[in-house]
């Protein structure tokens, strides 16, 4: 059916899900080829970035979804949502997965030729010099004014720079999969109309480590410290992550029947702390778990609840790592959390426990270990 309305030339982080919201019937149907051509980049919470064309995904609530076909994200799949927005449940279109956004790609390609996407941090010098913070900058988008960088009362367009910039990382970290983040605004990370910000060293390092959805502004230095000294503009098997020590001595034993004092038995449990059956019944019959908590330190143990949906249980996974970040002194034995009555794949569950590789007084089983360097061996130096 021909459209009466006219895609905007330039595109922008508030009128994408104008676009795909025009498209809707297009892409409830799969006909991507007659979409315009729109690209865009995403996460989907591992070290890597992906991309998808219009047609390939969409907005709801605010939040962006992708649609694939491949099984491994059948768990993650959000039929409500599909129905909500749609109307219908598209079953034909595989499973939309929530996902982070990272950009848009733009007309224009770096130093070395490749394409630049909105939110990438670009250095405009003629030489990369760490100590010359003004010649950095953030690529954003502006409908009136098109692809560039955010000045005092301007925009330096990309199509006026007389040689292509040097892309330096992006600020596609602290993601979130709730909140998109905005290009314009997130300039200001990096300088602003009132001259230099003076957390732009932070911000430069952090860029380097994308993308990259650790909210604690200290592992971003702990990260540093590995010796990242450049970021890889990556896509698919490609890491952009530095490569971390082998955690191979970090596995914890299968069958555990006794504790050393500082060690803590981490089983799966429900919000109820209802610890009748499997792991959670011996945690309570051997470690002390306490009836009725559900979640949190119990005893000799870490009550980690996985019954109440793959949102709520990968929360608690992130909440137990920020209590095992502020116990250093304890060592934390993970068990097959999610995989008996909750009914979770150790390969599902293994992606929220990937955060191990920088926890070091966290031990995961071996099939947790094995699953993490199937999905990416070179990321994590497995």
């Amino acid at each position: 059916m021909e459209r009466s309305f006219t895609i905007p030339e330039i595109i922008t982080e508030k009128n994408l899900p104008e676009i795909t919201e025009l498209f809707k019937d297009a892409i409830a149907e799969g006909e991507t080829t007659k979409s315009p051509n729109v690209c865009i980049r995403y996460s989907t919470g591992d070290s890597q970035f992906y991309k998808a064309q219009l047609g390939e995904f969409f907005f709801y609530n605010g939040k962006m979804y992708v649609f694939d076909t491949k099984p491994q994200w059948a768990y993650l799949h959000e039929p409500d949502v599909v129905k909500a927005y749609f109307g219908k449940e598209l079953k034909e279109r595989g499973f939309a997965h929530k996902v982070a956004y990272c950009g848009i790609k733009t007309p224009f390609k770096d130093r070395e030729g490749r394409a630049i996407f909105t939110g990438d941090i670009c250095y405009i010098g003629k030489r990369l010099n760490w100590k010359d913070l003004s010649n950095f900058h953030v690529v954003t988008s502006n409908v009136y004014e098109g692809y560039g960088f955010a000045m005092d009362n301007c925009m330096l367009r990309l199509e006026d720079l007389h040689q292509a910039p040097r892309r330096v990382g992006t600020i596609f970290y602290k993601l979130s999969f709730d909140e998109m983040k905005d290009t314009w605004y997130a300039c200001s990370d990096i300088s602003n109309m009132y001259g230099t910000n003076p957390d732009i060293n932070q911000h430069l390092m952090m860029g380097k480590m994308t993308p990259n959805f650790e909210q604690d502004d200290f592992v971003h230095f702990v990260l540093s410290s590995f010796g990242k000294t450049d970021w890889k503009y990556t896509f698919k098997r490609e890491t952009s992550y530095p490569v971390f020590p082998r955690p191979t001595k970090r596995v914890a034993p299968d069958n555990i029947q006794s504790l050393k004092k500082n060690e803590i038995f981490v089983f799966g449990s429900n919000k109820q702390g209802h610890h009748a059956g499997g792991a959670a019944r011996f945690a309570a019959e051997r470690f002390g778990a306490e009836w009725g908590v559900g979640e949190g330190l119990t005893g000799q143990c870490y009550a980690l609840p996985t019954m109440e949906g793959k949102d709520s249980f990968r929360q608690a996974v992130k909440t137990f790592f920020d209590f095992a970040d502020q116990h250093p002194e304890l060592k934390f034995l993970v068990t097959a959390v999610g995989c008996g009555i909750a009914g979770y794949t150790v390969e599902q569950v293994s992606v929220w426990f990937s955060r191990a590789i920088v926890s070091p007084n966290v031990y995961l089983p071996a099939s947790f270990w094995k699953a993490i360097k199937d999905r990416h061996p070179h990321n994590y130096g497995l």
